[in-house]
């Protein structure tokens, strides 16, 4: 009686064979037609052991990451195998650029390449299961055109609020000289500042003390969810399970993190249902309660977009600020300089016009996303079948395919070195670089290019800019208090790992 079921369960397993087989044998065919038909050839492989499955090398990522080593990894991978490679774990294939070519193929087509994936489990969700960061196509597009009018020039060139925050930061500031990490004063401002802009939170001594205990734990649960994101976006799901142990404890602070920022959007929901009789708001503008009109009261597409936002528009701003204190601290010769063009103002407040025209900030902002690469990298998934210029065979001068579900990287950090476009000294941070008729094109993207150029740029930079002049019209000098070389933090953003330890004086020394 066991010999049929044996026999007909041994005729499925042959069946289920058959078609895994016929799907892969299909699946080859297409791949060798479409490369025939475009000249594509598969990128050389990453010269460098990658154990069973790749799994191997996806430990060996996960560790460097964790221990600040990622570029120097990635760069060691870039000289022995090119400037584009692949790898394959558990059969996901990933591959590197730093081709200026193909990060312009890849940055313009928002039809071939998308970021979609990142949500899902090897990406930001549950944080953000949404929103302009993470999505596509006509979810991307209406987000987009819902979030983009509140960073326009009109917004960002009414600076009272950032004043009231640069106000709260000055006052957390020794002025005699004791040491201060200001990247942790930094983090702590343009958190408050982009909660003030997108939820209508007011700066922490402002709150009752329970609202400034939540506040506090969702700026920890933040903060992890941040130092996380990298090792989940560059890995499958699998491999986390396998080897990254923190994987619970980010669902559980994402988790939370989501929870906090509900409430608040539902507290603005019925805020908005009382005043709808009345014009204006005393806050002025607020992001979540502008989406809540829109969306016509939609607290959940309002809740994905404001943490899609979020850790983008507090993290960029703070460790941009955190790297540009970081080098002026150790080069005295261009805080006196900039200092001089500060003292222009006359010791007024500046104003939008005021930031956009101090030529050299602007070279110290440019110079500090370049050296530091804050933003490294740039990634996209293939949503199908595809190439790149470049990158393809054994010496990589053929167009490169690429496979349908490959997850994209364009390493920015390298292509912000490159010695061919930036000088002999492209290792050197160096301000007066763009004052020098330089011309970097797409090997400069701090807010990525394309469709997909970041809607927050403007704000960043005038947030940036605004803080800078602020702290240099209130201390005069700064020492820096950390001997240590410099070294990287890998989060979605990359932040110094022994934060910005320095001291400021109010008046200079008798």
């Amino acid at each position: 009686m066991f010999v049929p079921q044996l026999h007909l369960g041994a005729w499925g397993l042959c069946a289920l064979v058959i078609l895994i087989l016929a799907r892969v044998l299909v699946r080859r065919l297409q791949i060798l037609h479409f490369k025939r038909q475009t000249g594509a050839q598969h990128a050389r492989n990453l010269d460098r052991p990658m154990g069973l499955f790749g799994l191997k090398f996806a430990a060996l990522t996960i560790r460097e990451v964790k221990a600040g080593r990622l570029f120097a990894l990635l760069t060691e991978n870039l000289r022995v195998s090119g400037p584009t490679y692949q790898t394959v774990v558990l059969g996901r294939t990933t591959l590197n650029t730093v081709d200026v070519d193909n990060a312009r193929s890849i940055l313009t087509n928002v039809t071939d390449y998308g970021v979609s994936n990142r949500m899902g489990p090897g990406g930001w969700a549950p944080f953000a299961d949404g929103g302009i960061f993470v999505s596509d196509g006509h979810e991307w597009q209406a987000g987009r055109a819902m979030v983009r009018p509140a960073l326009s020039r009109a917004e960002i060139s009414q600076l009272d609020k950032v004043e009231t925050h640069v106000a709260a930061l000055v006052r957390r500031i020794p002025r005699d000289g004791h040491t201060v990490d200001l990247q942790a004063l930094f983090l702590d401002m343009t958190l408050d500042s982009a909660m003030d802009f997108l939820l209508g939170v007011g700066t922490t001594e402002s709150l009752t003390a329970a609202e400034a205990a939540d506040k506090a734990a969702f700026a920890r649960a933040v903060d992890y969810c941040g130092d996380q994101l990298m090792v989940r976006m560059r890995t499958p799901p699998v491999v986390r399970k396998l080897f990254f142990r923190e994987e619970r404890k980010f669902v559980d602070a994402a988790l939370a993190s989501r929870d906090y920022i509900t409430q608040i959007v539902a507290k603005q929901a019925a805020k908005i249902e009382l005043e709808k009789d009345q014009s204006g708001d005393s806050k002025g503008y607020i992001l979540a309660d502008e989406l809540l009109r829109v969306t016509k009261g939609d607290q959940e597409e309002t809740r994905r977009q404001v943490a899609s936002v979020l850790i983008a528009a507090r993290d960029t701003t703070a460790l941009l600020l955190s790297h540009a204190f970081f080098a002026l601290a150790r080069h005295p010769d261009i805080w006196a300089k900039l200092q001089k063009e500060v003292a222009e103002l006359g010791g007024r407040k500046p104003s939008y016009e005021d930031l956009k025209s101090m030529r050299y900030l602007k070279y110290v902002l440019n110079e500090t996303l370049r050296f530091y690469a804050i933003v490294p990298s740039n990634a996209r998934w293939a949503n199908k079948d595809a190439t790149m210029p470049r990158g393809g065979g054994p010496d990589g001068r053929a167009p490169c395919f690429v496979p349908k579900g490959a997850f994209i990287i364009i390493y920015l950090f390298a292509m912000f070195r490159d010695k061919n476009v930036y000088g002999p000294d492209a290792d050197e941070f160096r301000p007066e670089r763009w004052g020098e008729d330089l011309r970097p094109g797409w090997y400069f993207l701090p807010f990525s290019a394309g469709p997909r150029v970041c809607p927050g740029q403007q704000f960043a930079l005038i947030e940036a800019s605004y803080t800078i002049v602020r702290l240099m019209q209130e201390f005069t000098r700064i020492e820096s208090r950390d001997p240590r070389p410099y070294q990287p933090r890998i989060r979605v953003s990359v932040a110094s790992a022994n934060g910005v330890l320095v001291g400021l004086y109010k008046d200079e020394k008798p």
